[in-house]
């Protein structure tokens, strides 16, 4: 009666498995509502960079997130590689755990800038507002997500994004508040590189950030699911009434 999809790239998915001759659904374009996280406080992001040992005038590109081999992460470190040869304040910062950390940490380890790369676990999400005000970029290399939460956390404080995957969310689009580049170190790096050269269009951005994210809240989109439950059970309701108008029909 209804389909749901979360994102772009799912309701083209979905779409695609209908049979022209029995099988057809409406797919409504839905992603999650996300509320945002409280901000934190000034001795929150001072207490959070002592912690790990980020310097006050480091510049944290952070990816947040479960550390899966499939989410292409390791493509970050030589990001950060490129990136420091200009920017030495540059810090890659993984926020997150799972099967592909040990193999991060080890790239990390291997890499050029292994002391610009930082890893902190998992933590919780109540935690994660001072990450992301801390944070000056955030960096989404997926291509096999099909809705990103985060995305909508680091757009609601204000974050500008570099990701590749166009279809993914509806809070990031390419020169409004990020850059959506190709899969491609250099290119990934050339669109960081670009936001830490200009704090005016990272602030530029991250207004468009919260502007985008404000419009996919929690109680915005439970409305909008609520409409389409209404909708759906009406439909259903007009064809039970014909179906049994048709049966008395025919019985007469």
């Amino acid at each position: 009666d209804a389909v749901v999809a979360l994102s772009r790239k799912s309701k083209v998915q979905l779409e695609s498995w209908q049979s022209s001759d029995n099988y057809q659904y409406a797919v409504t374009l839905k992603p999650d509502g996300v509320t945002p996280l409280p901000e934190s406080t000034l001795e929150e992001q001072a207490a959070f960079r002592a912690e790990y040992g980020i310097a006050p005038d480091d510049k944290l590109v952070t990816f947040v997130g479960r550390l899966g081999s499939e989410k292409n992460l390791a493509m970050l470190i030589p990001v950060i590689e490129q990136v420091c040869v200009s920017h030495p304040e540059a810090r890659l910062l993984f926020v997150g755990d799972f099967e592909y950390r040990e193999t991060l940490e080890n790239l990390s380890a291997a890499s050029l800038c292994a002391d610009r790369i930082t890893f902190t676990g998992a933590l919780p999400r109540v935690e994660l507002g001072k990450i992301y005000d801390t944070s000056s970029i955030f960096a989404f290399p997926s291509l096999t997500d099909t809705q990103a939460w985060v995305l909508h956390e680091a757009t609601h404080a204000g974050l500008p994004v570099v990701m590749i995957d166009p279809e993914l969310s509806e809070v990031v689009f390419d020169n409004e508040n990020g850059f959506i580049v190709p899969d491609d170190v250099t290119h990934f790096a050339d669109a960081v590189k670009r936001l830490l050269d200009d704090e005016r269009l990272r602030h530029q951005f991250g207004e468009k950030s919260r502007e985008l994210a404000n419009e996919f809240t929690e109680e915005g989109q439970i409305k909008k699911l609520e409409k389409l439950y209404e909708t759906a059970i009406a439909r259903y309701e007009t064809k039970r009434y014909d179906k049994k108008k048709l049966k008395r029909n025919f019985k007469i």
